[in-house]
């Protein structure tokens, strides 16, 4: 491993009941575990409901059943700073446009208060109508309306009394309190495929991307926009976060073979090409609870986190 420093790796949550049989109070196990191992991040993915049929998913087939393990992902967030102190916390991503941008800007604002500024808010437009059709949330100009969430959100966390005024979200004169828990705004890193109208997008109104996990062709072309589309708005390439998903198959052939150098390989790869942060999921790697320590403990001596206890 080429890396100067230990790299950003992230522990993601996703869909994993298996893991969970006392539901959310698992999850917290594993940050607080993850957090001691040296691992950078937790995430947290998010659906509000499924039905049988979810079709349209980008990444392929969806696999999950409509009973899988989708607890919010700010709730989770909130619960896990609260017993953990230095780990920092994402969304990966939030369906934003399925919530009221007041509402998100609120609970994103309380969660970063309540960690110290440890919250990434990771979004997207959303994939599955069934899910915007049964809250009655247009699906269509969902990408607008994402975008405009962000500026009402970036509006409230940085000013009183706030003003904002866009298609899908307006207001004049709103306090939102409490403020976040660092200077200036939450960052925020938008989900998307690699294309110059996303790095666009990106560089307007975010600090990061966040690919699909089915797209990881696309780093290198996607990094290329993305610098390019820094540069343009006059915005410094040097600080853009890019956070992909190591290959289920590469983990779980490093893990069972207990030989990481082809993970090693593979993060080598994906920092040449501009990736900035790494996430891992857990339930593709762990069959039960029991494993979920033996997989971190694992990760963290492959990749040599800064890990005080192993």
């Amino acid at each position: 491993m080429s890396f100067t420093a230990p790299p950003k790796i992230c522990a993601s949550f996703r869909a994993g009941g298996e893991l969970c049989p006392d539901g959310i109070s698992n999850v917290l196990d594993y940050a607080r575990l993850s957090e001691k191992l040296g691992f950078a991040d937790f995430d947290a993915a998010d659906h509000v409901a499924l039905t049988r049929e979810n079709e349209g998913y980008p990444g392929g087939e969806f696999r999950w059943p409509p009973d899988s393990f989708w607890p919010d992902p700010l709730v989770v967030l909130a619960a896990v700073g609260a017993v953990t102190s230095s780990i920092q916390l994402t969304t990966s991503v939030l369906v934003i446009p399925l919530r009221p941008a007041i509402v998100v800007a609120k609970m994103a604002a309380s969660i970063d208060n309540l960690t110290g500024g440890r919250l990434r808010l990771g979004i997207g437009s959303g994939w599955n109508r069934a899910e915007f059709d049964a809250e009655g949330v247009p699906f269509a100009r969902r990408t607008a309306r994402m975008v405009d969430y962000v500026g009402a959100c970036r509006a409230l966390w940085e000013g009183a009394p706030a003003s904002f005024s866009s298609e899908t979200v307006s207001f004049t004169d709103l306090w939102c309190s409490p403020r976040p828990g660092r200077a200036g705004a939450i960052p925020v890193l938008l989900g998307g495929r690699a294309t110059r109208e996303t790095a666009d997008r990106i560089a307007r109104v975010a600090e990061g991307w966040i690919p699909m996990n089915s797209q990881r062709d696309e780093v290198a072309p996607g990094v290329e926009y993305l610098r390019e589309a820094f540069e343009s708005a006059g915005r410094d390439p040097s600080g853009l976060i890019v956070r992909v998903a190591i290959p289920e198959a590469i983990c779980t052939e490093a893990y069972t073979r207990d030989d990481p150098s082809q993970l090693l390989e593979e993060l080598d790869r994906l920092a040449a090409l501009g990736a900035t942060d790494f996430k891992i999921y857990l339930s593709g790697l762990a069959a039960t609870p029991d494993e979920v320590e033996s997989v971190l403990r694992w990760i963290s001596s492959a990749c040599a986190l800064p890990s005080p206890t192993r």
